[in-house]
């Protein structure tokens, strides 16, 4: 984390720039970032609809259909995202598409930070 204004933190994801709400407390430094799969959306990469903030380009590496969703893994710059797309009459979305490129869109409310965690400590 980088910096935090009007409760929103400025994070650094790789080469992602990433907003997210944080909490009151929250100090710059050392985080670890969590997204849930099913809370990044994802649209064709022409879709004009998608409203700014956390919306970067990636491109679909895998697909694997988990019935009512299908599992898309990410390139997004140099990281990699796993989203959870719903299957609309069992069947993922005409434009997702292995080696498709498309919009990733993450809210600022559905990113959490974590502090650092550290192996313990082994006893004396």
């Amino acid at each position: 984390m980088r910096s935090v204004r009007a409760g929103v933190a400025d994070c650094r994801l790789g080469e992602l720039d990433l907003r997210v709400r944080a909490v009151e407390d929250a100090a710059p430094g050392a985080r670890q970032v969590v997204i849930r799969p099913e809370r990044i959306q994802l649209t064709p990469a022409d879709d004009c609809s998608v409203p700014d903030g956390n919306r970067f380009r990636g491109t679909v590496a895998e697909l694997v259909f988990q019935g009512p969703t299908t599992q898309a893994v990410l390139a997004v710059g140099d990281t990699m995202l796993v989203a959870l797309v719903p299957n609309a009459a069992e069947t993922a979305p005409s434009w997702l598409t292995r080696g498709a490129s498309v919009q990733v869109v993450i809210d600022v409310d559905c990113v959490r930070l974590l502090a650092e965690s550290r192996p313990p400590s082994e006893p004396e």
